[in-house]
């Protein structure tokens, strides 16, 4: 004997959930009934000429659970998991029935229940509505769903939504490096992520990132970082945009131990000197608050921090740069960090919480700063006249001087590896050279190491004072500083018995 139980939910109820969806949410009322620890274990599926079968041994539950929106057999101490909206099975096999085809039967305890369609009246007007199918059966000692209908195609797609689930068994985990009640971090396997599988855009299939036990996007890093408690609160549940994902991450760092920290600041090696970039005045996707997260949980640990300096020992922090005269040390430090036979790395200033020390200080114990400087004596005014002329004269209007030429200073110190600096102001509103090019600096000085006014030297001072000339178009390196440099070597090329003109005069200079 059976009988028809319709629901509150009309056939033409306008909802379209994909095949992932569907295989997701009829899952996920198997996986709520046990712990991550049991699924390997407890959860059996079988495919077999267009029949699929999932099924558990438990207690089962009562088919009335079924009929009603907004019911759930998940207790209010089961929240975490991401299937306790109820209405999951009651949309699942709506969308299976009536956009895939598929046959739905359920069964557990002594019912079995499968999905139809049924009409009924709604206003004198007769309307197709979802059904159960329901007769009673011998008791089972589990729960079993059956889906007929589901093609070679389909299975394959159901085997990846099982990945999208977490269990310690899942292929996409590696080897544990924290986990608690709350959460975990794991290395990341060597298995590719599937096709299907939610992708958070900016990231790509590096890493992943599990939400209430559910794989709803990844990371840019080889770890797979899982949030029990995350509250899922968008029930189409799609993939998690770049910023949830850092927030995600940085609400599981400020949990981990020393040692787990460290494991994974090192695995962020990238990002350990990228500071926030502002918009609007407002950091956006940045990953330095994690950063700083995992330095403050590192330095709980004395014998933690040695460990991670005896494995970095060459780190220098490096804070932002405001003012000019932070920029023109800056750009000291780097020429001497450069010029060193040790293979430093910049990092961001919280490392310093760990003792390790700022590049400008390390410069100065070393002595590496310009730091002396004096006015030209007259024959260094004369030698730096010959340049001045020769560039007028090679490319004249390129770097926007009329009469006020850089002022130049001397550097003293010779034990400085910093040949040369400048000293720059921005233009509120950029002028154009000659040749099309946007002025975007004024150069008020130029240092000269005194080294350079020397009678064998003057294709190296003008060398060195081209490019520093250069700075007018942009920071040293980037593509406008380039573009000047290149053009100015080549109007030096073109000038070629101009400059071996310069060149003789130059010599001349020292000789009377």
């Amino acid at each position: 004997m059976q009988q028809i139980k319709q629901l509150n939910l009309v056939y033409s109820y306008p909802v379209k959930w994909t095949k992932f969806q569907i295989f997701r949410d009829f899952i996920q009322n198997f996986y709520d009934e046990l712990k991550p620890e049991q699924w390997k274990e407890s959860f059996h599926f079988h495919y077999d000429s267009g029949n699929l079968s999932l099924a558990i041994e438990h207690d089962g539950f009562s088919y009335e659970w079924l009929l009603s929106i907004g019911a759930s057999t998940k207790t209010d101490s089961e929240s975490s998991y991401a299937g306790h909206f109820g209405e999951g099975f009651k949309i699942a096999a709506l969308c299976a029935h009536r956009d895939c085809g598929w046959g739905v039967q359920m069964s557990s305890r002594d019912w079995t229940l499968t999905a139809c369609k049924d009409r009924t009246l709604i206003d004198g007007q007769s309307i197709d509505v979802l059904a159960y199918r329901i007769k009673k059966n011998k008791p089972l000692s589990g729960s079993i769903l059956k889906l007929t209908g589901i093609s070679e195609i389909d299975y394959r797609l159901f085997l990846v939504v099982l990945d999208c689930f977490y269990y310690p068994e899942n292929k996409l985990l590696g080897k544990p490096i924290w986990k608690t009640d709350i959460c975990a971090v794991y290395e990341r396997s060597r298995c590719h992520l599937s096709k299907g599988m939610p992708v958070t855009e900016e990231f790509g299939k590096s890493g992943a990132v599990f939400c209430s036990y559910q794989l709803l996007g990844t990371n840019p890093l080889p770890l797979v970082f899982c949030l029990h408690n995350y509250e899922c609160t968008d029930r189409e549940r799609k993939e998690l945009q770049d910023f949830e994902v850092i927030d995600i991450i940085l609400k599981i760092s400020v949990t981990l131990s020393p040692e787990s920290a460290a494991a994974v600041l090192e695995k962020m090696k990238r990002f350990w000197y990228r500071y926030p970039k502002k918009k609007k005045e407002i950091e956006v996707n940045s990953w330095s608050p994690v950063i700083n997260a995992l330095i403050r949980r590192i330095r709980l640990s004395e014998s933690v921090v040695t460990e991670f300096k005896k494995k970095y020992p060459n780190l220098l922090c490096a804070a932002r740069t405001n003012s000019n005269t932070a920029k023109i040390l800056r750009h000291q430090a780097i020429i001497w960090m450069r010029s060193t036979n040790t293979q430093y790395r910049l990092v961001k200033n919280t490392f310093c919480l760990l003792g390790y020390r700022f590049l400008e200080t390390e410069c100065q114990l070393h002595n590496g700063f310009a730091k002396s400087e004096r006015a030209p004596i007259p024959l260094e005014k004369e030698c730096y006249r010959i340049l001045k002329d020769l560039i007028s004269l090679a490319a004249e209007g390129f770097f926007g001087f009329k009469t006020e030429w850089p002022e130049l200073h001397i550097i003293t110190n010779s034990e400085s590896s910093c040949e040369a600096l400048s000293d720059a102001s921005a233009f509120k509103e950029p002028v154009v050279n000659s040749v099309g090019l946007k002025i975007r600096f004024n150069i008020n000085r130029v240092y000269l190491k005194a080294e350079l006014f020397t009678s064998n030297r003057f294709y190296d001072a003008l060398s060195t004072y081209t490019h520093e000339l250069c700075y007018t178009f942009g920071s040293e390196g980037s593509v406008k500083y380039n573009q000047g440099l290149t053009i100015m070597i080549e109007l030096l090329v073109a000038h070629n018995s101009e400059v071996e003109m310069a060149r003789m005069f130059w010599e001349s200079a020292f000789l009377s």
